[in-house]
């Protein structure tokens, strides 16, 4: 059994579709659908999701913040919700602390006091409490700022003072529901390089929700791909990218070069045939393989693309699509972001390394690696 286990967890919102012949009818929105997810200790998962897609509902249901429709949820093998057996722990009584986009801070409370209301609603000793508090604030750099009050504080700090807030009673698990969303660029890098550093030094459970792709990798253990209230992929960082479960997922993790085309052969002598050329293709990397002959739509991440230019000695024209650069732009301080024009007036976007400037206009080869083409059906 793993530490956080939920099974089959359902969520519906009821709304109101208006009136039809006199009467007002009433909807559901299926916010969470039949979700099952596992968490081991000393992990993070991040929900990983568009807007709307029941992340944020989910965590708010594993924190008893809602009340899900059916499912069980249960921590370290007790259990915290289930409809069959009609448990429903409050939020106060599963031992979880919580980090919001919003900080949540008491405005009326010192930073040592809103750290230390956890820790005082469980009736520790005083001299208990100001020297946890003490220990939690040096934790996330914030010693200096604990006679303070929220309003005297950045948004940086306010952020730091509630990730204290929510570990210092050392719960038994930790939900962030998008606690960077509202920093800016330079103190959201802070921010996840302490999470990390917090976790690798007191070694908490969490489940962090987020729809930054750059957040989830860097934070989490593990991400799950939530969409319209379903889990449509959990694993590693490198798992998702390397083998996306459908297309769907593929489109969310930006694996936005696409071409369709018909395969020709069996097993890793298989080509996709396209209006841009002819690629080999593995067959652990096609999807759906029944009815081998029928159109498939093939995703290749921006990242996964070798450019060279063509004629070059690093690659050979026959290794991949030939193209022409129409625009470039620089994608990062070490590397430059190319749009390559294939075929019938395709596009193809990859990333080349800043050394190897290529000017608009060059006449380029796509080396396309097979393991990196994915085939899902059209």
């Amino acid at each position: 059994m793993s530490y956080l286990d939920i099974a089959q967890l359902d969520k519906t919102f009821a709304r109101h579709a208006g009136d039809k012949g006199g009467k007002h009818e009433a909807t559901g929105v299926h916010v969470v659908n039949n979700l099952s997810l596992s968490v081991e200790e000393g992990e993070i998962v991040a929900l990983l999701g568009a807007s709307g897609s029941g992340k944020t509902t989910l965590l708010r249901c594993i924190g008893g913040l809602e009340t899900p429709d059916a499912g069980t949820i249960s921590v370290a093998g007790q259990p915290m919700f289930s409809s069959a057996s009609g448990i429903n722990e409050p939020p106060h009584r599963r031992n979880m602390g919580m980090v919001f986009q919003s900080y949540a801070l008491w405005p009326h409370m010192t930073v040592a006091q809103n750290v230390g209301y956890p820790l005082v609603r469980r009736r520790m000793a005083s001299n208990d409490v100001d020297a946890r508090v003490r220990q939690y604030l040096q934790l996330v750099d914030c010693a200096a700022l604990a006679g303070r009050f929220p309003h005297q504080l950045s948004g940086g700090q306010q952020q730091r003072v509630a990730l204290a807030r929510a570990l210092v009673a050392e719960p038994s698990l930790v939900l962030f529901d998008e606690p960077l969303s509202n920093l800016d660029a330079n103190l959201r890098e802070q921010l996840r390089f302490q999470i990390r550093e917090l976790k690798r030094r007191i070694e908490f459970t969490g489940v962090y929700v987020t729809h930054d792709h750059a957040e989830a990798i860097f934070i989490a253990d593990r991400i799950a791909i939530i969409r319209d209230g379903c889990l449509m992929q959990l694993g590693s960082a490198a798992e998702l990218y390397d083998s996306p479960a459908s297309g769907p997922v593929a489109d969310f993790l930006g694996f936005t070069n696409t071409l369709s085309g018909r395969i020709e052969g069996a097993g890793d002598a298989a080509t996709l045939v396209t209006s841009a050329g002819r690629l080999s293709v593995l067959a652990s990397r096609i999807h759906d393989q029944q009815g081998i002959n029928d159109q498939f739509v093939m995703k290749c991440h921006p990242s996964r693309t070798r450019i060279q230019a063509a004629g070059s000695s690093a690659v050979s024209d026959a290794a991949g699509l030939s193209g022409r650069i129409v625009d470039r732009v620089r994608a990062s301080a070490d590397s430059t972001q190319y749009v390559v024009e294939i075929g019938d007036g395709h596009t193809w976007q990859c990333t080349g390394a800043l050394k190897e400037q290529l000017e608009i206009g060059t006449a380029v080869v796509l080396d396309l690696a097979p393991e990196h083409l994915h085939l899902f059906r059209e």
